[in-house]
């Protein structure tokens, strides 16, 4: 089963093939604590009104990229671009969109990338964040772990929010560099280091709290553990199209993100039980969790997407239950193409989005040397074929030409009970799928409902 990580950093990401030119979306606050301040849904927003833009990287403004704003009926309001705040703003009626272009140079290949907000308000101030600021260093930390472990073939380490994996050699130290973002409350840092079998999994962890030292930190590990506090996960009424589920632990020490052992399954007798586990020690603050279901339609049966939940306590229970009747519906199925010049993504669903917060959209074609990218931010009741607002002809070069050879799109519905639907679904953005998409549950914890449809990341 594919990780958090992988399902939606993949398909919130400019896909840059390595290089100094990899774009990606700001995962946005890095605690948890932070999305608690989540926004509250605005008042009915008037017919007509200004709203705003603000495009960043790497925390600083990005002046002089395009910026379009269509009407609700998807022709060109205007074009302009940002300005030294990275901002640009415009009078708008209630159901245009604003689109921000990006031209990337990539050896002998051009990508031409679009990041669209459909059915937007007056009274919005939409930003945008490609990369976050550079981190600051705490310390360096050179970690010693306990030594070889029984049955264990590769070793991993974590430092707060810095991990190495696939270490071979457990008796010689790692050295980590630990940003400010990865201390705790008391300026000290958490370090988990794990040993695995063949297989992948964890035979073996060790864990401990501490203080910095100044620049330079040792720390080094005392004896692997091999007990873990029970956690059950428990799944009832799953759809019958549920082939399999795989669950990923997340836990927050101190206020800061750990990932932990996953685990996995079927459904035998029309419900899960998954048994996984906490480190030892009471230093988990509080559990987050991802979990995954795979989905297919047809005889044979054809993969057609997954459903996710991304859930979270404030405390670290020993049971998490959740009954399956009340995912989203599946996606059969999605395409791509173009109605006159405009990208249009298609989907068939199984059932109605329009109690969902949103939906958010990855098309890819290639035309020529273009590969082109366009991330579409939808409300959950947009229909099917949805058409792209119109581009201009001075930037002709990011529409889909009769040359297109086009992908198939992936598609994410998305509902929250920490969010109050579009209104604050589009003006939280992308961040609410990032790097670690548990860093949206709020400290208080919540529970994110999710569909994928189409491609889906990293196929």
């Amino acid at each position: 089963m594919a990780s958090a990580r992988a399902l939606f950093l993949t398909a919130v990401t400019l896909a840059a093939c390595g290089g100094n030119d990899e774009v990606f979306i700001d995962a946005g606050p890095t605690d948890a604590d932070n999305a608690d301040t989540a926004v509250d849904a605005p008042p009915d927003a008037p017919t007509t009104g200004n709203a705003t833009i603000t495009v960043r990287g790497m925390g600083n403004p990005v002046q002089g990229l395009a910026i379009v704003w269509n009407d609700p009926t998807g022709a060109v309001l205007t074009q302009e671009t940002t300005d030294a705040s990275g901002m640009a703003s415009e009078t708008i009626m209630t159901g245009s969109s604003v689109t921000i272009f990006v031209t990337i140079s990539a050896g002998i290949s051009t990508r031409y990338i679009t990041i669209t907000y459909l059915a937007i308000e007056p009274g919005d101030n939409l930003v945008w964040d490609f990369d976050g600021p550079p981190p600051t260093t705490a310390t360096t930390a050179t970690i010693t772990l306990p030594g070889v472990q029984a049955g264990a073939t590769s070793y991993a380490v974590s430092a707060g929010c810095v991990e190495q994996t696939g270490i071979t050699v457990p008796t010689q130290p790692v050295t980590l560099t630990i940003p400010t973002a990865c201390l705790g409350s008391d300026t000290s840092f958490d370090i988990v280091a794990t040993a695995f079998d063949v297989n992948g999994a964890p035979v073996a962890y060790d864990t401990a709290r501490t203080a910095m030292t100044g620049a330079a930190t040792s720390v080094s590990l005392d004896a692997w553990q091999t007990t873990y506090q029970p956690l059950t996960y428990t799944l009832t009424n799953p759809p019958a199209d549920a082939t399999g589920v795989g669950v990923e632990n997340h836990f927050r020490i101190d206020g800061v993100h750990f990932a932990g052992p996953g685990a996995g399954g079927g459904f035998p007798g029309g419900m899960a039980t998954i048994a996984s586990g906490y480190w030892n020690g009471g230093i988990v603050d509080r559990l987050q969790y991802g979990i995954f279901i795979a989905r297919t339609v047809g005889n044979p049966p054809v993969a057609a997407g997954a459903s996710v939940l991304f859930g979270g306590f404030a405390n670290a229970p020993a049971t998490v239950s959740h009954d399956l009747s009340t995912l989203l519906p599946r996606i059969n199925s999605a395409a791509l193409g173009q109605a006159g010049g405009r990208a249009q993504v298609s989907w068939d669903p199984a059932g109605s989005f329009a109690s969902a917060d949103g939906a958010l959209i990855l098309a890819q074609w290639f035309e020529g040397a273009g590969d082109h990218q366009a991330f579409i931010m939808a409300p959950p009741d947009a229909a099917s074929p949805l058409t792209m607002p119109e581009i201009p002809a001075a930037l002709m070069a990011y529409r889909p030409g009769a040359g297109a050879s086009f992908q198939i799109p992936t598609l994410i519905f998305a509902d929250a009970d920490f969010m109050a639907g579009y209104d604050v679904f589009r003006v939280q953005g992308w961040r609410i799928f990032g790097d670690n998409p548990t860093d949206v549950i709020p400290a208080s914890g919540g529970l994110l409902r999710a569909t994928l449809g189409g491609q889906l990341p990293g196929n």
